[in-house]
């Protein structure tokens, strides 16, 4: 888990193009790694905490890609 980003930024970064993560529903032999993906499937499906994670890991391309995202509603399709 050392070298994984934190489960926000990593939702920032992939969420708007999921539309399923089911690695959140499973308990692993790490506790860490149980706690980080359920915190990844929680950012990336609430719109209102993947928007702030977005705003707060995303830059450029990436950030815009993002908004016109939210406003067109094509989030997770």
């Amino acid at each position: 888990m050392v070298d994984c980003p934190n489960p926000d930024e990593w939702a920032a970064k992939h969420g708007a193009g999921m539309i399923m993560w089911s690695s959140g529903n499973y308990e692993y032999r790490d506790p860490a790694v149980t706690v980080w993906a359920k915190r990844v499937k929680e950012v990336m499906f609430d719109d209102e905490l993947l928007t702030i994670a977005e705003d707060r890991y995303l830059t450029g391309e990436e950030l815009e890609q993002a908004k016109i995202a939210r406003e067109s509603g094509t989030r997770h399709e």
